[in-house]
């Protein structure tokens, strides 16, 4: 919890930034079970951003993959981000 409540969770996938400056950091970690794909991309302002998204590619089922991304977001109005 964030005590000055800039920052609340406001659902299990969502949090609401309130105006400022942020540094946004998360990092994924997964076992595919089968051959695939596992993509993470960060939406606020109303879309996607790719630039800030992990992406990465199994060949063999049971694998790990897992990946992390940073960056600095400054939001003018309050902001919902989620990770999808």
């Amino acid at each position: 919890a964030d005590p000055a409540g800039r920052i609340v969770q406001t659902s299990a996938t969502q949090v609401t930034l309130a105006p400022g400056t942020y540094l946004i950091a998360y990092h994924v970690s997964a076992i595919l079970d089968a051959v695939g794909y596992l993509q993470v991309t960060p939406a606020y302002g109303g879309q996607g951003h790719l630039e800030y998204g992990v992406y990465g590619r199994t060949g063999t089922a049971g694998t790990s993959v897992s990946g992390s991304a940073s960056w600095i977001l400054t939001v003018p109005e309050t902001t919902v981000l989620t990770l999808n």
